[in-house]
């Protein structure tokens, strides 16, 4: 992972942490953020781009 990239997913779950009120699922660095509108958790994740983009063509239609 780039440096960049790396630095881009530490912020956002930091920005989770601190606006949202995000906490750590099992340890982190996975967060859980409970929808205010609907009582539902909302689960923060990352994956790589390159894993990420095969699911989608592995599971599309």
């Amino acid at each position: 992972m780039k440096f960049t990239e790396g630095a881009f997913k530490d912020w956002g779950y930091q920005l989770a942490r601190e606006e949202f009120g995000g906490e750590l699922i099992d340890g982190g660095p996975w967060l859980k953020v409970k929808n205010p509108n609907t009582g539902k958790e909302i689960v923060i994740k990352d994956v790589i781009a390159d894993a990420f983009l095969q699911q989608i063509l592995l599971a599309s239609g």
